[in-house]
């Protein structure tokens, strides 16, 4: 009974698959315990696929009851930075900053998207679209199989959710996923910015290319180049050296943790860490 009190459920979302990782224990710091990994038969229909594909999956390991975090890859969602009025003081300020941002930025109708953010009304601040109908099908189809959802964030938030205390000055983040890198630029204890990389060619671009990228857009921002990029996601191997070009590089990441413990017994052996839903799923897990 105590072992099932204390276990909480991660759901990652992907465009090709979900997947679902079950934490046990107290303080919520074992090993991760790795329930499925289930691929969508049609890519291109997340919002019916991944719904129904969720339903079935919960319902088949019967963890009705168990609370629940969502994580959607970065891809599904629009992530951008709000710079509040002057003269705001309220949340509806700040709200309506966003609103009128995500216009300018995306010509799209605001009411189609469900928007979430940091909410400041002192400081630029990060900003969160999810598509309504995504985010309404998952929570009813987790509703239907008795999982409450406590939290549906993108993957950058999950991320940086968990390691903006360990980002030293001139680190940067960057959030792996597919053929996007999602870079967060800290500075006096915020987030300054947010830049979306799409690199079509991901698997031929090395760390010197990444660190030649990154510089470019530290010159564009007119920001200090970044002395360490921490990685988190599917990293490909070409980017885990220790340096290049004067960028550091160093991955965040639990899977290790969780391919120690398998080693050790502790886990299901069968488990595919490098699947995408998988993937998701662990972003911002504490070890």
């Amino acid at each position: 009974m105590l072992e099932r009190w204390t276990q909480t459920l991660r759901i990652g979302v992907a465009r090709n698959g979900i997947g679902l990782v079950s934490t046990r224990g107290w303080p919520f710091r074992k090993s991760p315990v790795l329930a499925a990994h289930a691929a969508l038969s049609d890519p291109s229909d997340v919002l019916q696929g991944a719904s129904g594909l969720l339903s079935e999956t919960l319902q088949a390991h019967a963890v009705g009851g168990l609370p629940a975090r969502i994580v959607l890859c970065d891809t599904l969602v629009r992530l951008f930075m709000v710079a509040p009025p002057r003269n705001a003081t309220r949340l509806q300020d700040t709200r309506a900053a966003a609103e009128m941002r995500f216009g300018m930025l995306y010509d799209d109708a605001p009411g189609q998207w469900h928007l979430d953010a940091d909410w400041d009304a002192r400081h630029p601040f990060l900003a969160c679209a999810m598509p309504r109908d995504l985010r309404d099908s998952l929570l009813e189809a987790a509703l239907s199989a008795g999982v409450r959802v406590v939290e549906m964030l993108p993957q950058f938030v999950a991320a940086l959710n968990r390691w903006h205390r360990v980002l030293a000055p001139h680190d940067w983040l960057g959030v792996v996923h597919a053929n996007r890198v999602t870079v967060g630029i800290p500075g006096g204890g915020r987030l300054l910015s947010v830049r979306v990389l799409q690199l079509p060619q991901m698997a031929g671009l090395d760390a010197t290319g990444l660190a030649a990228l990154l510089a470019q857009e530290a010159l564009r921002m007119e920001l200090p180049q970044a002395r360490q990029l921490r990685l988190c996601g599917m990293v490909p191997p070409g980017w885990l050296v220790p340096e290049a070009d004067g960028l550091r590089f160093t991955r965040l990441e639990l899977t290790q943790t969780m391919g120690r413990a398998q080693r050790a017994g502790r886990n299901p052996p069968a488990a595919n860490l490098d699947q995408p839903g998988l993937a998701l799923a662990l972003t911002g897990m504490r070890a």
